[in-house]
């Protein structure tokens, strides 16, 4: 017996001596008994696809200039699916670089602003939800985006759109549709909204001497101070903040004393004191030449205290046609959405919850994607307001959650709508 063992012993390390003098790789071992792993135990077992094959085409990478002087210069690209604007290519730790350099470079030369261009050809479709007329906007868009949330200011981003029908696409698949470029700075006019309100502009804008506060054009601002002034009147859950800026380095005092002065000139027509609120904004994009300050002031509408806790406590129904997706817009939403949307701009912490309901009419499912379109139509108008589509969520409660019968015509009528809720 002790032979038998022996014996069987040697059989085993020949076979081991065989599988690892012979068997470099795993393909070559497998279903070798003794030794092959079982497939489900970190052993892919499934034969190895050929290569694929790759473009051989070079395209030139992304660059972004300010005249001679390349300010960014990478070797890849943006690439862009056809007849969709957002990108394919580009890890967002490298755009996160470019836009760094970007708007470094913006803030090292304050006489400049960026001009992003999107491309599009005739033979891409825009996507029927998209909120931009064309697709070059949108692909611009996507870049302008990208700046303001690194910090640079809307204004000195300008998107343009080009259609150009020469335009090769390799798999479905644009590469580039995207240019940028440093230009002078213009001078910005002067354009005082509330959410979608315009309350007054001109087409120049207000300077300081610096670092001389009480050398300024102010008073030629008469006309466009009443019209703020008459607003406020007629819109009393209104107030305004006034803001001075100061560039990087000043004393802040600069731009509290910049702001004071535009809030003396509202006292005198009539506004109250305790709806203007003077803010000092220190500003590394200031733009200043000649010892003249251009822009420095900029005017925020806010809601009341008490609407702004009606915001917050109640949430709003909006109403829809039966078996239909198109909101039913009175004077008086229009009003509650922009008071909406300027709470937003005066509470950058704050969201909106959009949820849908419907009546009980059709399958559950089906009301549950209904209610889902309600939430999304809502929040594409909200989008064309310009509140950001990051802080806007939307839901579904479909048929479940109705506030009247769905008996009556006039019940369903109220459980098809849309919650918004401010968060």
């Amino acid at each position: 017996m002790s032979r038998l063992f022996y014996l069987i012993g040697l059989i085993v390390s020949g076979l081991s001596f065989l599988y690892w003098f012979d068997c470099e790789n795993l393909d070559a071992c497998e279903g070798f008994g003794l030794f092959a792993q079982h497939a489900g135990e970190g052993t892919n077992t499934a034969k190895k696809s050929p290569p694929t094959t790759t473009s051989t085409k070079t395209y030139p990478g992304f660059t972004v200039k300010d005249n001679q002087i390349e300010v960014v210069s990478l070797k890849e690209h943006f690439r862009f699916p056809e007849s969709n604007a957002r990108p394919t290519s580009f890890s967002p730790q490298l755009q996160e670089k470019v836009v760094d350099v970007m708007k470094t470079y913006l803030q090292e030369n304050p006489n400049r602003q960026i001009e992003v261009i999107g491309y599009y050809s005739d033979q891409e479709k825009n996507p029927p939800n998209s909120t931009f007329p064309n697709l070059g906007l949108a692909r611009a868009d996507h870049l302008k985006q990208q700046l303001i949330n690194a910090g640079v200011p809307a204004h000195l981003v300008i998107p343009l759109a080009k259609k150009d029908n020469s335009l090769a696409f390799e798999n479905k698949s644009l590469h580039g549709g995207l240019e940028a470029g440093f230009q002078p700075r213009s001078r910005a006019s002067l354009n005082i909204k509330d959410a979608d309100n315009v309350v007054a502009t001109s087409a120049n804008n207000i300077w300081f001497l610096n670092p001389k506060t009480e050398n300024n054009n102010v008073n030629d601002f008469d006309k466009e101070f009443q019209k703020i002034a008459d607003y406020l009147k007629k819109n009393p859950n209104r107030e305004i903040a006034v803001s001075g800026s100061y560039s990087v380095g000043a004393n802040q005092k600069l731009g509290m004393d910049r702001a004071s002065i535009i809030k003396k000139k509202l006292e005198a027509m009539g506004v109250p004191s305790g709806k203007i609120e003077v803010i000092a904004k220190e500003d590394a994009f200031l733009h200043a030449s000649n010892d003249t300050v251009y822009s420095p002031i900029s005017f925020l509408f806010k809601v009341s205290e008490a609407t702004a806790k009606d915001l917050l406590a109640n949430k709003r129904p909006l109403r829809f046609n039966s078996n239909s997706a198109d909101l039913l817009l009175s004077n008086e939403l229009q009003k509650y959405l922009n008071d909406v949307k300027t709470y937003l701009l005066q509470d950058t912490n704050k969201n909106v919850l959009l949820t849908g309901h419907t009546d009980s009419d059709g399958k559950e499912e089906v009301n549950e994607v209904l209610g889902k379109k309600r939430a999304e139509d809502v929040k594409k108008r909200l989008i064309n307001m310009g509140i950001a589509a990051n802080r806007i969520s939307t839901t579904s409660k479909g048929e479940i959650e109705p506030i009247a019968t769905n008996k009556t015509a006039t019940g369903k009528a109220q459980n098809r709508r849309v919650e918004i809720s401010v968060q």
